[in-house]
C-alpha cells in the first residue's frame, strides 16, 4: 500500500505528464509503436499511396457489389488483406536487398547473384484493374 506521501508525489508528477496537447503532437505520438505496419490501426501509412488504397477498395467494391453492411465488411477485409500482403512483400524485398547487397555489390552485374533467384522477388504486385461496368 502506498503511503500518503507517495500518493501526493504521484499526483504531483502526473500533472507534469499530460501527453501531447496539439493535434500534430497527438498524430505523431499515435505512430510511436509503429514498426512494420502489419497490425496498424490505419490502413495507409505515410509512406504509402492513399490513392492506390482507394483504387484497390473501389475495384473490389465494383467487382463484388456489396449490398449489406456485412458484405461491405467482407470486401473491405479483402482489400485490407491484399494491402497488407503487398506491404509485407515490399518489406520482404527490401530486407532481401539489404541482406544480399554484399553478395552482389555491382547491383546486378554479378551473374552468381542471379543463380540464387533473389531478383525474382523484386517485381511489384499490381493493383487489380477495375471491374467492367455492367
Amino acid at each position: 500500500m502506498a503511503t500518503t506521501r507517495q500518493i501526493q508525489a504521484n499526483r504531483a508528477n502526473a500533472k507534469h505528464s499530460t501527453g501531447p496537447v496539439t493535434e500534430a503532437g497527438k498524430q505523431a505520438s499515435s505512430q510511436n509503436a509503429l514498426r512494420h505496419g502489419l497490425l496498424s490501426g490505419c490502413r495507409v501509412l505515410k509512406s504509402e499511396s492513399k490513392e492506390r488504397w482507394e483504387a484497390l477498395l473501389d475495384s473490389l467494391i465494383q467487382e463484388f457489389q456489396p449490398s449489406t453492411p456485412n458484405e461491405f465488411i467482407l470486401v473491405e477485409t479483402m482489400a485490407s488483406a491484399r494491402w497488407r500482403i503487398v506491404r509485407v512483400t515490399m518489406l520482404h524485398d527490401t530486407t532481401l536487398e539489404m541482406e544480399t547487397a554484399d553478395l552482389d555489390p555491382g547491383g546486378g552485374s554479378d551473374p552468381r547473384a542471379g543463380r540464387h533467384g533473389l531478383r525474382q522477388f523484386s517485381r511489384p504486385l499490381p493493383v487489380p484493374p477495375p471491374a467492367p461496368a455492367l
